[in-house]
């Protein structure tokens, strides 16, 4: 069960980034994990943000995080598809880049 605050610091999280507001959207997604630590959307959302600053090895780890606690979160996986080439991460070689 998700807690309230850190849903609603998710959420304006989401409203930061549609706002271009990205360092403060990051905050408020860090601070819905500080609430919630196993909160896999705001993990996924934090990693977009961290993906537009262009911290990309950040990005991935939060979407790894993500999928530890969701396995099947299917945004998580589509996610991590698109940042891993921007890692320099071999193991996808060209597949990692069809997406």
């Amino acid at each position: 069960m998700k807690s309230g605050a850190a849903v609603a610091h998710n959420n304006l999280g989401l409203a930061l980034t549609s706002k271009g507001e990205l360092a403060e959207a990051a905050d408020s997604f860090r601070e819905a994990l500080r609430i919630q630590p196993d909160f896999a959307e705001a993990h996924v959302n934090l990693a977009v943000a961290l993906e537009y600053l262009e911290r990309s090895a950040e990005a991935l780890k939060h979407v790894e995080t993500a999928l530890l606690i969701r396995p099947t979160f299917a945004v998580a996986h589509l996610n991590r598809a698109i940042n891993w080439p921007t890692t320099g991460d071999s193991r996808w070689g060209s597949a990692g880049r069809a997406v």
